[in-house]
């Protein structure tokens, strides 16, 4: 007999809570509690996508093309640069649970931010004023 792990159940009740919290917020606009509503891992398939594991990682979709650039995260195979890319669930689950990783995630991504923030502030030409 084997033992079977509540978690699913324990996360599913969680995430109901949440729910309940937002849905009593009329403010709130739907869009911005669902995307961060993700299922457990245990129910996840093998490959998962990019869009997704961004939600689990707790990242924005378009750092995932940052991470991978800066060698922090490995996609499935050797996708061309515009492909759909897909991950290992246990790659993702071993990552999430990394503080090392994160922080160094989490770091890669500000860096980018702010070197292409620096850009965008350094081939503005400055305005002159008439007189």
């Amino acid at each position: 007999m084997t033992k079977t792990s509540n978690f699913g159940q324990r996360s599913g009740r969680v995430q109901k809570s949440i729910l309940k919290q937002f849905e009593g917020n009329k403010d709130t606009p739907k869009e911005s509690w669902e995307t961060w509503l993700i299922p457990p891992m245990d129910v996840l398939p093998a490959r998962i996508p990019a869009e997704l594991v961004a939600r689990v990682l707790a990242f924005p979709p378009d750092a995932i093309p940052v991470l991978i650039e800066a060698k922090l995260l490995h996609p499935l195979g050797t996708p061309t640069q515009n492909a759909q890319k897909f991950f290992a669930k246990v790659y993702i689950a071993k990552l999430a649970n990394d503080l090392k990783w994160l922080n160094d995630a989490t770091q890669a991504v500000s860096d980018y931010w702010k070197k292409k923030n620096e850009r965008k502030t350094v081939n503005r030409a400055p305005v002159a004023l008439a007189a």
